[in-house]
């Protein structure tokens, strides 16, 4: 598929692949630039620890934590 840039430098990613992609209206999307081309990835937020991006992951306050790190946190505070 080809698209041409408009105007404001922007670029639609067409529907079909969006939808193979799982992509919605307000997903947030990562821009990565390599030496010639542009990658497109959808936003996955990661543990503020350790970075690790997984599906159980838990939001405290805006900061997101996985088990893993929510379990050592609470082995070195004694398990409270």
């Amino acid at each position: 598929m080809v698209r041409k840039i408009d105007d404001l430098g922007r670029i639609v990613v067409p529907k079909e692949i969006r939808e193979n992609l799982g992509w919605e209206m307000s997903d947030s999307i990562e821009i990565f630039v390599g030496e010639d081309a542009v990658l497109l990835k959808k936003y996955r937020k990661g543990c503020f620890i350790c970075g690790n991006v997984t599906d159980d992951s838990v939001n405290i306050k805006h900061i997101n934590l996985c088990d893993a790190c929510i379990r050592k946190l609470k082995e070195s505070n004694g398990g409270a």
